[in-house]
């Protein structure tokens, strides 16, 4: 896997090679706001007060609930915080810009 930012990359969308790294951290992704709308903020909003409800339920009815409940409730918290920084940083596109990478790298456009 040697000169994997020299290698092409499939172009989505585009049907086009192109360079890879150019342009962001990994790939054409870098880490910023991916969506400064009102909307975008309000969903974003909308995920961290659901996630603190569960993690909040988790620790209040911490005694009338089992042991497998709380771990739901608090894997829930955990995954809905991570869906509203995902809403912002746009990391599925991060991993999609990997898998680019490492195709062009091993040879599997061809």
């Amino acid at each position: 896997m040697t000169g994997s930012l020299e290698l092409a990359i499939w172009s989505a969308g585009r049907g086009a090679l192109r360079p890879a790294g150019t342009g962001g951290w990994i790939g054409y992704w870098s880490p910023g706001i991916g969506d400064p709308t009102v909307v975008g903020w309000l969903t974003v909003l909308l995920f961290f007060a659901a996630a603190w409800m569960c993690w909040w339920i988790a620790r209040t009815k911490r005694e009338e609930l089992t042991v497998g409940e709380l771990l739901v409730w608090r894997t829930v918290a955990v995954g809905l915080a991570a869906l509203g920084v995902n809403k912002q940083l746009d990391l599925q596109s991060a991993l999609t810009e990997l898998g680019r990478i490492l195709a062009a790298d091993e040879g599997w456009y061809n």
